[in-house]
């Protein structure tokens, strides 16, 4: 404790030393934010038909700075200012320790966008702890009027500072709250839950659990690049809207076309695109048509071209995977209500169409073609179906998925010089979820696909061969007793659903759960395939464990993360200082309490050392 104390004596002068050299070379420094403040219309023509009341919230707990070193959290800010109709009701919270809400729930208009566009000192405020449920319930419990969406991102689990009685008990009591209370409570209130896994420190099984009882989207982000995508896949989902296909970046616009809108998806070192029309005029960022509206930003360009030539388009760059070309015209197509969740082993109806009345008269229904296919997340097809015409309608049945995850289903319709897509995210699950315990000896079985339950549904198990009995627990939950096994061999369990529903009778192998005596391998480790968001292959041969526990200096390196470098980022910030320049400081900082603690110590020792007896060795 005296070392400690001697120790916080030395650091605060040396941070409030540093804090003073800092001051000094921020007024040498200059730094101007230009943000273009023009109007767009991107998914306008389907905003009566789309979600109107939008609840964003951010988490910025102090591991966000490593798992975001970019801050494409920012970048996603951006997006959403450039890309959300006007009219539309939305705010943006954040939270670590303490749930703040920088932007109120407002109509977005240009003043709105000019604010969310400011909002990145927020997005920089790192906090320690993570407390998901306060945020969902603060931002929950705004009045709003027909449904509302929250749109959550996380990088962690729930994390609260120390109750009175255990951590570890109140992070339980607070995820059960959550999944237990709160979303069938904000479920029955018409407010849906679409979540953001950001890093596989996240609490997956929570992020699928909160968007599949609030009817959401749950969507896994493997990497701080595939942010900007994720949050794009939610805005579809929201605000549909009819796409071209863009191949070799090279897209076609047909006559019925009004307005398109090209998102272009590019490194931020990236050379800016050029866009080739049909007649070989050349337009870029700082040449183009004055009624062309492009906006840029660091990581994407934003291209409006109304009344643009019918023919083939070219886009010249370096164009990420995720861009698209959107279009308004009076031929939009429609469909039928669309899932969210899709489930292994039941195939979905499906419908499209377009209006009679916007169809041209060279154009007739029974000149179209219209299929559906399922894409995973690896960009291959899993399934697909034609449909069928009957009266203006396409109807068909797609085929039951055959991968748990993340999925696109992409509806595309096509005829003589006309193609049209809508393209939707989908969850794609298990009909029964399996979840192993810590001890490796009961796996719990519970029904996720909602009509399914122990009247209906009989499950079997097998390990290495041999039927294992499975109990019901409940209506809706089943459970399997694990025998002793060999320690160093990791096995699969075998499941097998024989489901009776509407007088037929299927049978649906259900995803392995991996079995390792050891516990080396948690739930979120082993990849029960059932999560659909964490899935790992079996390996074909079984190999003792090599994980190692995370070192001191790993754990040092979280504990400064998520306690220390927070505190001292507010403390910058009460001074006046920016906390992005400061920051290079820290390190320093730092390296220098050390060698202050170590002079310390081995001054301590010496002294000790003198001060000690002649030691004598014994006698015999």
């Amino acid at each position: 404790m005296k070392t400690r104390a001697r120790l916080g004596g030395l650091l605060r002068p040396l941070l409030w030393f540093l804090c003073g050299v800092m001051a000094w070379s921020s007024l040498a420094e200059a730094e101007s934010i230009a943000d273009p403040s023009r109007e767009n219309d991107f998914a306008q023509q389907a905003i009566q038909e789309s979600a109107s009341d939008l609840r964003f919230i951010f988490d910025v707990s102090g591991s966000m700075r490593h798992n975001d070193p970019e801050k494409l959290s920012v970048s996603s800010l951006e997006l959403l200012a450039a890309l959300l109709p006007a009219g539309v009701r939305v705010g943006i919270w954040t939270f670590g320790e303490d749930i703040d809400n920088p932007l109120p729930l407002s109509r977005v208009d240009e003043q709105w966008r000019d604010k969310a566009r400011d909002l990145e000192p927020a997005l920089s405020r790192y906090q320690p702890f993570t407390d998901i449920e306060g945020a969902i319930r603060q931002a929950g419990g705004v009045p709003g009027a027909g449904q509302r969406h929250i749109i959550l991102l996380t990088d962690g689990m729930i994390d609260l500072s120390a109750p009175a009685g255990s951590k570890a008990e109140g992070d339980r009591r607070s995820r059960q709250a959550l999944l237990n209370e709160l979303a069938p409570d904000l479920a029955n209130q018409n407010v849906v839950i679409h979540a953001i896994a950001f890093s596989d420190e996240a609490d997956l099984d929570l992020v699928e659990q909160l968007a599949q009882r609030t009817g959401g989207l749950a969507v896994k982000a493997q990497n701080p690049d595939d942010l900007l995508g994720v949050f794009l896949t939610i805005i579809d989902r929201l605000f549909p809207a009819d796409q071209v296909p863009l191949q070799a970046g090279r897209f076609t616009i047909d006559p019925q076309v009004k307005n398109f809108s090209a998102l272009l998806f590019h490194a931020p070192e990236a050379p800016a695109p050029i866009l080739v029309a049909p007649d070989g005029s050349r337009y870029t960022r700082d040449d183009h048509p004055q009624e062309i509206r492009w906006q840029q930003e660091p990581r994407f360009d934003l291209i409006s071209v109304p009344s643009p030539q019918v023919g083939e388009w070219q886009l010249e760059g370096e164009i990420d995977a995720g861009s698209r070309i959107q279009v308004e015209s009076p031929l939009m197509l429609h469909t039928g209500e669309l899932p969210d969740t899709l489930y292994l082993g039941f195939p979905v109806a499906l419908s499209a169409w377009f209006e009679k009345d916007a169809m041209p008269d060279d154009m007739q229904s029974s000149n179209l073609t219209v299929r559906v296919m399922l894409e995973d997340a690896d960009g291959n097809i899993q399934v697909s179906s034609s449909l069928s015409e009957d009266g203006g309608k396409f109807t068909g049945i797609l085929p039951a998925p055959t991968r748990p995850g993340n999925a696109r289903l992409i509806v595309d319709a096509r005829a003589e010089g006309l193609r049209r897509q809508r393209v939707l995210a989908v969850n794609v699950r298990s009909p029964i979820g399996a979840s192993l315990d810590s001890r490796q000896q009961t796996v719990e079985l519970t029904a996720q696909h909602p009509r399914l339950d122990s009247a209906n549904t009989r499950l079997q198990a097998r390990l290495q061969g041999q039927a294992l009995p499975v109990t019901e627990r409940g209506e809706k939950q089943w459970r399997v007793e694990l025998p002793e096994l060999d320690p160093t061999y990791r096995l699969p369990l075998k499941l097998l659903a024989t489901v009776e529903l509407d007088g037929q009778t299927r049978e649906i192998p259900l995803p392995d759960v991996l079995i390792n005596t050891e516990g080396q391998v948690g739930l979120d480790a082993a990849g029960l395939d059932d999560k659909g968001l964490a899935t790992q292959a079996l390996e074909q041969e079984p190999e003792p464990p090599t994980t190692e526990p995370p070192g001191l200096v790993q754990r040092a390196g979280q504990i400064w993360t998520d306690r220390i470098e927070p505190p001292v980022e507010r403390l910058t910030r009460q001074l006046g200082l920016d906390p992005a320049v400061f920051r290079p400081w820290m390190l320093v900082l730092v390296l220098i309490g050390l060698l202050v603690l170590l002079v310390m110590i081995t001054i301590g020792r010496q002294s000790a050392r003198r001060q000690e007896p002649p030691r004598e060795e014994p006698h015999v």
